[in-house]
């Protein structure tokens, strides 16, 4: 991310396969949307998906916890500071298979907007200390 880039938006959505009836819960794949700001020797500073579903205030891991009910996540950094951000699609839950192999498996959409964005491969990003 560049300096002065005005907001930073990450969005994860997914078909999830249909629940079994009368299920407590009826999310049966689950996703989790993470992204790691950088945070100089600290490390990073991650925020889950939906951070700010019950806390609007929430800026921080200090009052994130990952979002168990929606099939779309979305984080929002207003301002953010320049620096290489890491986004990460991890499946917490995923149990629904529909292939030959018996793999679960889960599709899904990542769309990332907000100027001065710059993709890095995979192979020079790691998951720090701490990364779901």
């Amino acid at each position: 991310v560049s300096e002065g880039t005005g907001e930073l938006r990450i969005t994860l959505a997914w078909s999830d396969p249909a629940a079994q009836p009368y299920a407590k819960v009826a999310l049966v794949n689950d996703l989790d949307l993470v992204l790691v700001r950088p945070g100089g020797a600290a490390g990073g500073v991650t925020i889950l998906g939906n951070h700010k579903l019950n806390d609007t205030r929430c800026e921080d891991a200090a009052c994130a916890e990952a979002d168990r009910l929606n099939t779309n996540e979305q984080i929002v950094v207003e301002n953010p500071a320049a620096g290489v951000y890491q986004v990460w699609v991890m499946g917490s839950s995923v149990v629904y298979h529909d292939d030959e192999d018996n793999v679960p498996t889960q599709a899904y959409a990542l769309a990332i907007t907000g100027p001065g964005l710059e993709a890095i491969s995979a192979s020079d990003s790691h998951c720090p200390p701490g990364c779901p």
